[in-house]
């Protein structure tokens, strides 16, 4: 996993999964589904356009405090977080 040998080594994520509108381009039924690789579920059509259903929101992050470093490097992130060296311009 990506967050092995880091301080969220261990962390679980919770997912909750936003459905999508189906849209059938064969005969225009439109319907909210959890699953946006699916048919059509009125004329069985696999033609079928979808809308939403894939955004991110990250609703929080909980910490131990007791159990949890400080992270000073973020490995990846190009914001200079504190702990990265600095790049020359």
């Amino acid at each position: 996993m990506a967050s092995a040998g880091t301080v969220a080594e261990g962390a679980t994520l919770d997912l909750v999964i936003e459905p999508v509108r189906l849209i059938c381009r064969g005969c225009g039924h439109s319907a909210m589904c959890a699953d946006p690789l699916t048919i059509c579920g009125l004329c069985g059509g696999i033609d079928v356009d979808t809308e939403g259903g894939d955004s991110l929101v990250l609703e929080s992050i909980q910490l131990d405090p007791d159990t949890t470093a400080e992270a000073s490097y973020v490995p990846g992130h190009s914001g200079r977080d504190r702990g990265d060296p600095a790049r020359p311009d």
